[in-house]
């Protein structure tokens, strides 16, 4: 592991929306899912979007494991997006 890769993976166990954020997307943006993070107040929100829609309960261990060491507590809930066609 390289030195850059050590200082987000201690500042996402600081609990660091954006470092998060980017470990999770350093496995997820392949499959073509987008991962976007913030807090409000003393929660996490993590939000996985792609335009298709992807395996719910393959995400949700994903997600689970990623954040255990974390001290967070996880609330899993989808949105499913809607694509505008203009014609």
């Amino acid at each position: 592991m390289s030195a850059i890769q050590s200082d987000v993976v201690a500042t996402a166990k600081q609990g660091n929306p954006k470092a998060i954020a980017a470990l999770m997307s350093h496995s997820l943006k392949p499959k073509g899912i987008e991962v976007k993070a913030f807090t409000k107040g003393d929660r996490l929100n993590i939000f996985l979007e792609s335009a298709e829609v992807p395996p719910q309960q393959a995400l949700v261990s994903f997600t689970k494991k990623g954040i255990e060491g974390l001290g967070r507590v996880l609330k899993p809930f989808g949105i499913m997006v809607a694509v505008q066609v203009n014609f």
